[in-house]
């Protein structure tokens, strides 16, 4: 039998007017998000509504209280996230103190917004560097640097674009898994599993039923 194969590949990230981008598909259209740290970056990735109606309703209050009227922490979903991509552009969460909306212990209300940030900052930050030898494998900066690579040994690639030295990003992903056994492998193997034990019990019978029994008994005399 061949060991498995594993093959990875890489789609070039670019950035265009407000978003960021695959170079050569449509992010709908691939099932591998840009960077997990950007919302609503890929295909597969949850349904964005709640980014959808802070966009709609900004910024929109929330149940969280501060004293501090320079507050710059941060409030949103239970899984945070860096920045958020809607309708091609993105947005970085923020929290904004509403000094006008106070509660009965003299707290303000923070209140949720999303601000527009620049494409290339964002690609910026969210990358990883493929000299990073603690984050990036050499097999994930070696398919990033040249393209498709095949290897026998899977390794973690990082949720995220890789940046090359000349400042090229590229989103590396696992394309293929192959542990399928060759043609003439699979018939050997199926002969000695299947047919071999059927061949076996064929002759045992075949045996049995040529076998003579003699019965030599003694005799009265």
């Amino acid at each position: 039998m061949n060991e498995p194969t594993y093959r990875y590949e890489r789609l070039e990230v670019v950035t265009n007017g407000s978003s960021i981008e695959y170079a050569d598909q449509p992010v709908t259209q691939l099932r591998v998000p840009i960077s997990d740290a950007i919302a609503c970056s890929g295909r597969w990735t949850r349904v964005c509504g709640l980014e959808r109606f802070v966009l709609e309703n900004r910024p929109i209050p929330t149940e969280t209280y501060t004293s501090r009227a320079d507050y710059d922490g941060s409030v949103g979903p239970a899984n945070p996230y860096q920045y958020a991509l809607r309708n091609q552009s993105l947005y970085e969460p923020t929290s904004v103190v509403n000094e006008s909306s106070r509660n009965a212990d003299g707290m303000y209300r923070i209140e949720m917004d999303l601000e527009p940030v620049s494409p290339e900052t964002v690609l910026r930050r969210v990358s990883t560097p493929a000299t990073a030898e603690d984050a990036v494998p050499s097999l994930v900066a070696q398919t990033a640097r040249t393209g498709t690579v095949t290897a026998h040994r899977s390794v973690e690639v990082p949720h995220t674009p890789i940046q090359l030295e000349n400042g090229s990003y590229y989103r590396v992903y696992l394309a293929e898994t192959t542990d399928d056994i060759p043609p003439i492998s699979q018939l050997v193997h199926f002969l000695l599993v299947y047919i071999a034990p059927l061949f076996g019990i064929y002759f045992l019978v075949r045996i049995r039923q040529r076998v003579e029994i003699t019965y030599i008994g003694s005799n009265s005399r």
